[in-house]
């Protein structure tokens, strides 16, 4: 049996004190976190005869093919033998110990029809461990969370969920790893970093195929930094996201208002002020009633004396009413057509407003362009607006034409939440596009031009196979 190395010993620590109640392994590849999601797993199952366990990843079918076959590696190892010490039921996907200990295996994946992950809703279980946890959301992690209880006073244990991730832009960089750099994680919780060159049982051609990929990804998987994103659809360099809280350069400017409305549910309603492209306050509201959105608009409107023809309201569903409440303010359409820049005829090429908007906020970040001061309400709200912002990439990258945002429940999935306060800022644009009086390039080819490049490609394109973009 193997002996495990310094950093697996630390996680089988945490993983059995009595108080740490969740585990994040993350860093590079090739650290053995899954190795030790599989130890675990087998210890407890072992040890506690009746106990229940999960081992989850995002889709079953990558479970069984690489957790699943780890674990089985590991029983290999502790010369633990299917058929004589437990056996694999492929129909039930459980893996059932002799002394009456289970192993579920489960998929995690976001469903539309299950969004709340009810069909986690009836489990019991003794502790259980995410794969790749980044894949899955934080809400599938606090639900599976609230499952750990089976037979624990009994057992003498207390809740226990272990996950394993690389490094990764998401609700595990919020939650755990920038609060363990910033030494400020939450005593329940732990974080260890686990790299390659922690293993002395790997393979030197491993580390050597990591040491010569890409740039970024040699930084993720081999130096196991969280701070380079190797996402080619991302619109905004995150070095370029941070500049936004210190960029006072930015002048300041006509006043504005743009408000991004929530009533009900986890979305927040948002109201953010600007002096030019200065946000210089931030007003932020949970489950607010629609009294309360006309009331919060017109007294910042009131407070900061900005006009009501410079107001901005998101007028799609709960926004609907507003109109009446506000004349004279203007309503957002996330879906509408986007704005043709000076000339109806030379019309944009996104999907709609809504993506119009976040790629020229995308440009105008990049340019340092962007000041938002959040006052005292720095931490929680910094955090979160530089997390919606990473998430602001392109969708559909594979097709030709228009071009498409990231779809807002897929960030939702990503980040946990609503990207309430990305969405306030890139409302912004509408008044800068209402407002240009650029014409059309004077070097824009002539009708002639165009049919003369048509009917020469006419017979060597097909453009059949569109998939309806």
């Amino acid at each position: 049996m193997a002996k495990l190395f310094p950093k697996q010993s630390k996680i089988l620590q945490y993983l059995e004190d009595d108080h740490t109640n969740e585990i994040l392994a993350g860093g590079g590849a090739g650290g053995s976190k899954s190795f030790m999601l599989a130890f675990w797993l087998l210890k407890t199952a072992l040890k506690y005869p009746g106990s229940r366990t999960l081992m989850g990843r995002h889709e079953l079918s990558q479970l069984k093919k690489t957790t699943l076959a780890t674990f089985l590696e590991v029983c290999k190892i502790q010369k633990v033998k299917i058929e004589k010490h437990f056996s694999i039921n492929w129909q039930t996907n459980t893996v059932n110990f002799v002394n009456g200990s289970q192993i579920l295996l489960m998929d995690l994946a976001h469903k539309p029809s299950d969004p709340d992950y009810a069909r986690l809703g009836s489990l019991e279980l003794t502790a259980a461990a995410i794969d790749e946890a980044a894949e899955v959301t934080q809400r599938c992690k606090e639900i599976l969370g609230s499952r750990v209880r089976y037979r624990l006073d009994e057992f003498d244990l207390i809740p226990k969920l272990y996950m394993s991730c690389n490094p990764h832009k998401g609700w595990l960089y919020r939650e755990f790893f920038k609060p363990w750099k910033e030494g400020r994680l939450a005593a329940h919780r732990a974080y260890i970093p686990v790299l390659a060159r922690d293993n002395p049982f790997i393979s030197k051609h491993y580390a050597v195929s990591l040491s010569r990929l890409s740039d970024v990804d040699r930084e993720r998987l081999l130096e196991g930094n969280w701070d380079y994103d190797s996402d080619p659809a991302r619109l905004i360099e995150y070095n370029k996201i941070v500049d936004i809280f210190s960029n006072e350069h930015v002048p300041h400017g006509e006043k504005f208002i743009t408000a991004d409305i929530a009533m009900q549910g986890s979305d927040l309603f948002v109201i953010f002020v600007w002096s030019g492209w200065r946000v210089t306050h931030v007003y932020v509201f949970e489950k607010t009633d629609g009294k309360e959105v006309e009331t919060a608009i017109k007294d910042a409107a009131r407070t900061h004396a900005v006009p009501r023809s410079n107001i901005l309201f998101d007028a799609d569903g709960l926004g609907s009413y507003l109109g009446s409440y506000l004349e004279g303010a203007n309503p957002f359409h996330n879906g509408a057509r986007a704005l043709p820049r000076g000339n109806e005829d030379y019309q944009e090429n996104y999907a709609n407003l809504k993506t119009q908007c976040y790629y020229e906020l995308a440009k105008r970040i990049t340019d340092g362009g962007l000041f938002v001061d959040l006052g005292d309400k720095q931490g929680d709200l910094k955090d979160r607006l530089t997390e919606e912002l990473g998430q602001v990439k392109r969708d559909r990258l594979d097709k030709d034409g228009k071009l498409y945002l990231l779809p807002k429940e897929q960030v939702k999935k990503n980040i946990g939440r609503s990207p309430d306060l990305s969405d306030a800022a890139a409302m912004r644009v509408w008044f800068d596009l209402t407002r240009e009086k650029n014409l059309v390039p004077e070097a824009a080819a002539s009708f002639d031009n165009l049919l003369e490049q048509a009917e020469h490609y006419a017979g060597q394109m097909n453009y059949s196979d569109t998939d309806g973009y």
